[in-house]
């Protein structure tokens, strides 16, 4: 995360912009999907979108749980 590698004195610029760009990604992201189920067959959308999050979460079955640590009493 850009956050954690941020210096000190620029976390609320950092925090600012990050917040700015999720505001902004709402109505782009509305205005894509709308163009795109104009465009398209709403179920191939789907499809499409399911095929891609499934190849994207293909790497996270490598991961394996870690043991948690003993926590102070």
């Amino acid at each position: 995360m850009a956050a954690a590698r941020a210096p000190q004195e620029k976390m609320g610029r950092v925090f600012g912009t990050v917040g700015a760009l999720f505001t902004i990604s709402t109505p782009l992201g509305a205005a894509v999907a709308g163009a795109l189920a104009a465009a398209w067959h709403v179920g191939l959308i789907y499809l499409l979108l399911g095929c891609l999050i499934l190849l994207g979460s293909l790497p996270l079955l490598r991961l394996r749980s870690q043991p948690t640590l003993p926590t102070a009493a």
